[in-house]
């Protein structure tokens, strides 16, 4: 059995045949596309730097492009994190905890309940 080709003998050069160039973006370190998984086809390089870095996207000084979530723990991992103050969980309070006001990232320490009021830990 043979297979033939269904393509026509036409070249790609014809004036009716349209070859389109697009340009798409993957996170280094998660390998997510941008926008929540809907795949953004960009026409320049130009309009492709753009649109990431407009929506938190970096390349970091080593090259790699990260998302906006990957690039701010990726900061908070170089520079340190931007703690809250510590706050008492609820209803019990035998925990304490905080976030960073960059990266989301969330941290918790027991509650000293025997500590006199401002008194660091």
């Amino acid at each position: 059995m043979t297979t033939e080709s269904i393509a026509p003998a036409i070249p790609l050069t014809h004036p009716q045949i349209n070859i389109h160039r697009c340009l798409t973006i993957r996170c280094a370190e998660c390998g997510d596309q941008a926008w929540d998984g809907y795949q953004v086809h960009f026409t320049t390089e130009n309009n492709l730097w753009a649109g990431i870095f407009q929506d938190g996207w970096t390349q970091r000084p080593d090259g790699r492009v990260l998302c906006r979530q990957h690039s701010t723990e990726d900061d908070c991992a170089h520079q340190g994190h931007d703690w809250q103050d510590w706050a008492p969980s609820q209803p019990a309070r035998t925990t304490s905890y905080r976030y960073c006001d960059h990266c989301g990232h969330s941290d918790t320490r027991p509650t000293d309940l025997h500590r006199p009021a401002g008194a660091q830990r």
